[in-house]
């Protein structure tokens, strides 16, 4: 009966340190798990930030392209009017051509 008991107490103090042993690795692994989605929290805040600011630029770009487009307009106006202007300064061509 001693020896059964002996075998019983080795059985549960083996039992006790493997017990130990999982609840360590356990709290590592929560403590992993913790610090890996404080990291994706991170990088999912800076793919928002990222994303506004590329937004933003977007707009940015398209206000630019809006007014270059505008001036070339107006560009191409000016050039035009003067077009005619000297147009209408030249002597018309004997050919009927101007």
């Amino acid at each position: 009966m001693s020896q059964q008991f002996e075998q019983i107490e080795r059985l549960v103090d083996r039992l006790g340190a493997k017990i130990s042993l999982l609840q360590k690795e356990r709290d590592s692994a929560l403590s992993e798990v913790a610090s890996l989605k404080s990291q994706l929290q991170e990088k999912d805040l800076e793919l928002i930030r990222v994303k506004k600011e590329m937004q933003r630029t977007v707009e940015q770009l398209e206000r630019e392209k809006t007014a270059l487009q505008k001036e070339l307009q107006q560009q191409e106006q000016r050039m035009g009017d003067l077009f005619g202007k000297i147009r209408s300064l030249l002597p018309e061509d004997p050919a009927g051509r101007q």
